[in-house]
């Protein structure tokens, strides 16, 4: 790459992480797991088909939304059609009932982008 190429590449990823805070920085599992205990463990468990008041979290990532056996979703996170990808879990950890309306789940969402990443990188990790 020209020294030109390399600063017009350096500009624009300075430009896209002004745009976007959640990039250009690293998740912080560790506070997602914390963030977990806060807000997600008295509803949700981590024990693969260990239901509480909500489902097992357990290996969400790539799962279709309403689609962990042993817990009975409402009709519209079942029909919603979503993949659980970073980027859906992050817009439904904001707002969920904004993302999937009709949903049961009464969270009334985490605002914080790097809160809802390092959960995400949390729940991301095998177990």
């Amino acid at each position: 790459m020209q020294p030109t190429q390399l600063r017009i590449a350096l500009s624009l990823l300075a430009l896209a992480a002004c745009l976007n805070p959640a990039l250009g920085r690293a998740e912080d599992a560790a506070q997602g797991a914390r963030q977990f205990e806060q807000s997600c463990a008295m509803c949700h468990s981590l024990v693969p088909g260990k239901t509480k008041f909500g489902p097992s979290l357990n290996a969400m990532i790539g799962r279709p939304a309403g689609g962990s056996p042993g817990y009975s979703y409402s009709y519209a996170l079942r029909s919603s059609g979503l993949t659980w990808t970073p980027d859906k879990l992050s817009a439904f950890l904001e707002d969920p009932r904004k993302l999937v309306p009709g949903t049961r789940m009464s969270f009334g969402g985490i605002a914080d982008v790097e809160q809802r990443a390092n959960l995400i990188a949390f729940l991301a990790q095998p177990r």
